[in-house]
């Protein structure tokens, strides 16, 4: 099997505080408190377990990735995500 490195790109994220639905193309998706709602390349919004978003992102200033956020996202209307792509 041929081996692969993901890209070095910048993408978005906000630690979510509770239980989420995001609605894709590939259908409905959820988000649960202490995961992480990601924003792709192209627009593209989807779920990341918070051990598998620090063994695969870093803060592009280098700072530590916090254990909480209180930031919010746009996308975000009454528990529900809509995928922009």
């Amino acid at each position: 099997m041929t081996q692969f490195r993901k890209r070095p790109i910048v993408i978005e994220a906000v630690r979510l505080t509770e239980k989420t639905e995001i609605k894709t193309r590939e259908g409905t998706l959820y988000g649960y408190p202490g995961e992480w709602l990601l924003t792709g390349v192209k627009g593209e919004v989807y779920p990341c377990g918070d051990e598998i978003f620090r063994a695969t992102y870093e803060n592009i200033d280098g700072t530590k990735i916090t254990p909480a956020c209180n930031e919010t996202i746009t996308l975000i209307r009454d528990g529900v995500v809509t995928d922009a792509g």
